[in-house]
């Protein structure tokens, strides 16, 4: 366990904390340019910061923070007009591509990227059929009446 939490605290740290320390170095400068110039803050996220991907959670969760940081980036520099951005690419052939067919026990980095969740043409998620009827949305909840104290 313990070389798995060092493994999380790495990617939290070079993704999250990387990034926000980035633009912190970036900012004043970005600011002090003025609104004329149109300043840029643009990170690197990752499809799995939008959906997720099996025994991936850990870099999952380090993207989904990074989407954050970078909205909460961006309500912060709007008033300055500077604009902050997460780009998330789908899979790109690395070796931590090819590391990932491996936990997943897959044979190719082609056919790990074949067994993640995708959108179809209508931006609907689809899910590889070894997945599908595992992910349920979550339902509407009713809403709860409020109780009212009986008492005169």
């Amino acid at each position: 366990m313990g070389v798995e939490r060092r493994r999380v605290g790495r990617g939290l740290v070079v993704n999250v904390l990387g990034t926000r320390r980035l633009i912190e170095a970036a900012a004043p400068t970005l600011i002090a340019n003025g609104k004329d110039a149109h300043g840029r803050v643009v990170a690197v996220a990752s499809a799995a910061g939008r959906t997720g991907l099996y025994h991936l959670a850990a870099y999952s969760a380090a993207k989904h923070a990074v989407v954050g940081l970078i909205r909460g980036t961006a309500m912060d520099l709007a008033p300055y007009g500077v604009t902050a951005n997460a780009v998330s690419p789908g899979s790109t052939r690395t070796a931590l591509l090819d590391a990932s067919a491996q936990v997943y026990e897959l044979s190719s980095a082609e056919e790990f990227a074949q067994q993640q969740p995708s959108t179809d043409s209508s931006n609907r998620w689809k899910l590889p059929p070894r997945f599908r009827g595992c992910a349920r949305r979550p339902r509407q909840r009713s809403r709860v009446p409020t109780s009212r104290s009986t008492e005169a």
